[in-house]
């Protein structure tokens, strides 16, 4: 699946496969205005929560969760406490 996906260079975390747009964890974790250290494992929670599922991971062992930037943009970012 690696060899398939095309990177953003003018973003950060954030690939396509094809013309599906793709965002690591870590992007969305920006996105929903998640900051903590654990804001990577809230975000992976709470997508899977709402019933999404990752498109794919990148490889590795430090590999992210790819995830479809549409079914992130329609999450409601966290509020500041």
């Amino acid at each position: 699946m690696s060899q398939l996906l095309r990177v953003d260079k003018k973003y950060t975390g954030v690939y396509y496969h094809g013309e599906i747009e793709l965002w690591t964890t870590s992007r969305c974790a920006a996105q929903l205005n998640y900051t903590s250290a654990f804001a990577v494992s809230v975000v992976d929670k709470t997508m899977r929560r709402k019933g999404f599922k990752p498109y794919t991971r990148l490889p590795g062992r430090t590999g992210e969760n790819l995830w479809r930037a549409n079914q992130v943009s329609t999450l409601r970012p966290a509020t500041p406490q």
